[in-house]
């Protein structure tokens, strides 16, 4: 739940339940997903960033493919605790990419696990996996690569 908008000058544009500025949205029909959480938790709070989180689940749908759709605004430690946790898989596709646009949800401040409607983009490559997972990556990399320009 979105509980206020920005005031000029701040840099992110939303605040959440607790003022927290990211969301974290799970698709309940990811398989694995409760027990993945548990290990983004771990690593969030080893990296002092679970204090700025909400979690939240959706669906249960059983998606296709597990999209992990990261806002532009998210920590690239945070966006990388994703990938790792629900993205290093081999029983199901995954999709990873990077929302710029807020819209109305704030979207450049979350990261959707396993939307509930496939947007027909490829799976990301072992590769570009490893990529995304390259320790002391820029956020500017991160998001070039994630998003298939880089």
């Amino acid at each position: 739940m979105i509980v206020s908008t920005r005031t000029p000058g701040e840099a992110l544009a939303f605040r959440f339940n607790s003022g927290r500025p990211f969301v974290v949205s799970i698709n309940s029909g990811v398989p694995g997903a409760r027990a993945a959480r548990g290990a983004f938790v771990s690593i969030l709070a080893r990296n002092r960033l679970l204090d700025k989180v909400v979690f939240e689940w959706f669906g249960p749908k059983n998606p296709e493919a597990v999209e992990i759709e990261i806002g532009s605004k998210v920590p690239v430690e945070m966006a990388q605790a994703a990938v790792r946790v629900f993205g290093r898989r081999d029983d199901i596709p995954v999709v990873v990419s990077v929302d710029t646009e807020d819209r109305q949800f704030g979207n450049t401040q979350r990261i959707y696990i396993g939307g509930l409607v496939a947007t027909g983009k490829p799976p990301t490559s072992r590769d570009r996996m490893d990529a995304l997972l390259r320790q002391g990556i820029s956020q500017q990399d991160f998001r070039a690569i994630a998003s298939g320009a880089k």
